[in-house]
């Protein structure tokens, strides 16, 4: 008997204490070193591209000559987190739990993860987005732009004392495995 693999697309998250750029490459180049067929991705560096400008010294990471798997990081203080999705636009974020009161963080969050998951970053007014109140599941409800995307949005448990969401472009639910970094890290799946 064969079984059918999941509609929607798998996205690793790994987060680790530490706010260097370097650490976040080390991150992804683990997750990537772990990824099935990985072999396929050797050889490619982690660079930043910009959709907008074109610039390599800003913007999101990606794999150099590749389309995929997808690359999104965040920093906040002492945290990392990475994401890679192997079939669709990902975007991660993190703040600390009191940045801007628990409600608002929850909000802002959830909002810089769908932003970087579109690509757009803060050239979309993150007010015109509107989303789910922070004490309900996480929905997009209101786009500024006629073409409105789809997306699945995610609240992530990370470390103690911050609050990180995970966006993913498509229209089924990603199946999403959170952990910290390391060997034999407990793992946890995250909450849509």
């Amino acid at each position: 008997m064969t079984s059918t693999p999941a509609a929607g697309p798998s996205v690793r998250v790994v987060w680790a204490l530490g706010g260097d750029r370097t650490l976040a490459d080390r991150l992804l180049a683990d997750v990537l070193a772990g990824l099935p067929g990985s072999g396929a991705v050797d050889g490619h560096e982690v660079r930043r591209l910009c959709p907008w400008c074109g610039a390599a010294d800003h913007g999101r990471p990606v794999l150099a000559g590749r389309s995929e798997p997808h690359l999104s990081i965040s920093r906040a203080g002492p945290l990392t987190v990475v994401a890679v999705c192997d079939t669709a636009p990902v975007g991660v974020d993190v703040e600390r739990a009191d940045a801007a009161g628990a409600e608002s963080t929850v909000t802002w969050v959830r909002t810089e993860a769908l932003l970087k998951a579109t690509g757009h970053g803060l050239r979309v007014d993150p007010a015109t987005v509107r989303l789910s109140r922070p004490d309900q599941e996480p929905e997009l409800l209101a786009w500024p732009e006629p073409a409105v995307p789809a997306v699945r949005l995610y609240d992530v448990e990370t470390a103690p004392g911050f609050v990180t969401a995970a966006a993913v472009l498509a229209t089924d639910p990603a199946e999403l495995v959170v952990s910290p970094a390391g060997p034999g890290a407990a793992r946890a799946t995250a909450t849509p």
